[in-house]
This record gives C-alpha cells, structure tokens and sequence, in this order.
C-alpha cells in the first residue's frame, strides 16, 4: 500500500473514532420518557379526575388547563403526564444536547462545503473534456495545455480527503487543481468516498434528531380546535422557503400525504397530535429566527 493510500485509511479511520453525543442524548430522552413513575393510587384518581375535565377554551386565545390554570394557546404543551420532576429533567437534557451537538453540526459545514466546492470543480472539469472531444470529432485541434510539475505529497492527499482544517486547505490549494486537472478519476474517488461518509453522519444525526423530537412530542397534551385554526393560520403565513419544510414533516409521519400544487395545502385534522406540535414549534422557530434577525 502506498504512503498516499495509508495517509487515507488513516484519516477515514480517525473520522469514525469519538463519541456518539446524538445517540446518546437520543438515548437518554427515549429513556426519560419512557420511564413509569411510582404514583399512589390517590394521585392516580386525582389524576382522571382532572383529565375528564382537560382543557376548556374560554374565549379565542385563552384555554383552561386541567389544573384549573388558565394560559394563552399553545402553553402547557407537556400537560399532566409528566411529573415536574421529569419536566425539569427533560429541559435540563435537550439545553445541554443543544450546547453539545450544535458544535458537533457545525464541524461539518466546512468539509461538506469543501466537498461541494470539489465537485463542481470535476464537474466543470468534465465538461471542459466533452467540450474537447467534441472539438476532435469536428477536426479542430484542442489547444495544447501546458502540464505543471506536481508538488502534491501523501500529506496534500490526506488533507484532500479531509479538509478540516481551513490552513492546511490553503497550503494545499496547487495540488488540488494539480489533481483535478492531471488525475481527476484519483479525486473523484476519494471525494465519492468522503462524500458518503459525510453524507452517512449528516443522516444519522437527522435521524437521531427526528426520534428526539418525535419522543417530546408524544407527551404533548392534544391539540385543541382552536389551537389547530390557529396553526394554520400561521402556516399559511410562513415565507416560500419555509413551506418545504413543512411538507416534509407532514410526510415523516404520513408518507402518503401529497401536494402537487404550488401552495402547500394541509388539513390539520387529519394530522396525529405529534405532527401537530411538530409543525406549532417549527413555525415558532421560524418566528423567533425572523425577529432575532430583525432586532
């Protein structure tokens, strides 16, 4: 095996080493909340009691909740089920899952881009190659290129297949077009490999995620009418860019739901509770991002 080919082996190696915060955290919340409480048989009864009453609306933004604590629309979202104690534990386990996992998101914006930067580069590079052979086949001679003396090393290799470091992406930025232009099938490889790799972490951290928030909001209380009108009151006012996202988790827990027309049709009494509050808290997310924005 060649230097260049042990420098790769060993950089892919060192990608898969670490720990895995997302099935961790993943973990610890299905854990948490999938746990049985110890209630005595009295909290037990005190507890139908209050769950036969539920939640009445008094006027269009007010609601009374079971325990007779009136809030605006879309509070207490958690409801009964869960013990204070398991509420202040499940808060305490997604602020810390958010100082932890969102470096470990940031840590692959820089590669990802720099693959994508890549393989537009091939792209173009291809593009280029049928351009010159259709000049072949016309009978017109493609113009003489003049090659330049490689100065890439195992090392200009090893941070080709792994651009994690923006310095070292510099100090290799010759070899790369050197690369591309002189051995672009050896690039190609070695970016569909680091491709799926990067490709393989990104799902499993959305997958991990997805049953995260999945886990939270089967413990919401239902929805009630007017919570629902109102939802959609809001979907409806979401810029473009924001309805796809909408689409998509809809069609995570229906994967028969389909929208062919330009605007994004959605009937949310067809929707389960946990779709539901999947939508209320990423149209509340889009919100808050647009007034940070603004302020």
């Amino acid at each position: 095996m060649s230097e260049a080919a042990k420098d790769l082996v060993g950089s892919s190696k060192r990608q898969k080493l670490g720990p895995d915060y997302f099935g961790y955290y993943t973990h610890e919340v299905v854990e948490l909340l999938s746990r049985n409480e110890d209630v005595s048989p009295f909290a037990s009864e005190s507890s139908d009691i209050s769950r036969s009453r539920y939640v009445e609306v008094r006027g269009k933004d007010r609601i009374e909740h079971s325990n007779g604590v009136y809030g605006s629309l879309f509070s207490n979202s958690l409801g009964n089920e869960l013990s204070d104690f398991r509420k202040e534990r499940l808060k305490l386990l997604l602020r810390q899952g958010v100082k932890v996992l969102a470096p470990e998101v940031d840590e692959m914006i820089e590669p990802v881009v720099a693959m994508s930067q890549l393989k537009s580069q091939l792209e173009s590079r291809k593009c280029l190659s049928r351009g010159a052979a259709s000049d072949v086949d016309a009978g017109k001679a493609p113009s003489p290129k003049k090659l330049k003396r490689s100065s890439c090393s195992s090392s200009s290799l090893s941070a080709l297949s792994s651009p994690t470091n923006s310095e070292s992406n510099r100090e290799v930025d010759d070899d790369w077009q050197f690369l591309i232009e002189n051995n672009s099938l050896q690039v190609e490889e070695t970016v569909k490999k680091y491709c799926d790799q990067y490709y393989a972490k990104l799902g499993h951290m959305e997958q991990q995620l997805e049953k995260i928030l999945d886990t939270v909001m089967s413990k919401c209380r239902p929805m009630t009418i007017h919570e629902k009108h109102k939802l959609g009151k809001q979907i409806q006012k979401l810029p473009p860019e924001n309805l796809g996202r909408v689409m998509e988790i809809i069609q995570n827990s229906n994967a028969a739901y389909t929208n062919s027309s330009d605007e994004v049709s959605v009937d949310l009494e067809k929707e389960s509770n946990v779709t539901l509050w999947r939508l209320f808290h990423y149209v509340e997310a889009v919100e808050n991002a647009r007034k940070l924005a603004s302020s």
